[in-house]
C-alpha cells in the first residue's frame, strides 16, 4: 500500500535527504519549504504521515507548531512527528497541539522511518508500542 506524506523543513538539503529515503520505502512524498507552503498542501491533499521541523526559518518562533495544529484538525487519524535541532522545551506543547512524536536532529532516517511508520501489533508490536 502506497503511503502519503508530507515532509515540512527549512533546509533544502535535509528535506532533499528525507524526500528521497522515503520514496525508496515506496512512500509518494510531497515537500514544503515553510509553513506557508506546507498550509496549502494541507488543504489540497490526504496524508498519512505528516513530518515537520519545529522552527522553518531562521528566526526564534516555532512555526512547525502550526503545522502541526493544523495537520491534526484535518487529519485526526495521522501520524505526526516533529523535527528539531534544539533543545527548545517544546515537546510537550507540540505533543499537546497534536504530534504523535518528536525527535531531536540530527536523527537518523530509519528511525524516522520507525516513528512515522511504527510496526502494528499484526506485524510483531506490542499494543503499547514496544
Amino acid at each position: 500500500m502506497m503511503r502519503r506524506m508530507l515532509i515540512v523543513d527549512d533546509e533544502e538539503s535535509t528535506l532533499v535527504a528525507m524526500q528521497e529515503y522515503f520514496e525508496s520505502l515506496g512512500c509518494e512524498v510531497e515537500v514544503a519549504l515553510d509553513a506557508r507552503q506546507a498550509e496549502k498542501k494541507l488543504r489540497s491533499g490526504t496524508y498519512a504521515v505528516i513530518i515537520t521541523d519545529l522552527r522553518l526559518h531562521k528566526g526564534p518562533n516555532a512555526d512547525g507548531l502550526d503545522v502541526v495544529q493544523s495537520a491534526r484538525s484535518r487529519f485526526p487519524r495521522s501520524r505526526i512527528v516533529v523535527l528539531t535541532a534544539v533543545g527548545s522545551g517544546l515537546e510537550n506543547i507540540a505533543l499537546r497541539r497534536g504530534a504523535d512524536a518528536f525527535v531531536y536532529k540530527p536523527m537518523s532516517l530509519a528511525l524516522l522511518a520507525r516513528l512515522a511508520f511504527p510496526p502494528t501489533e499484526d506485524e510483531g508490536g506490542s499494543p503499547d508500542g514496544g
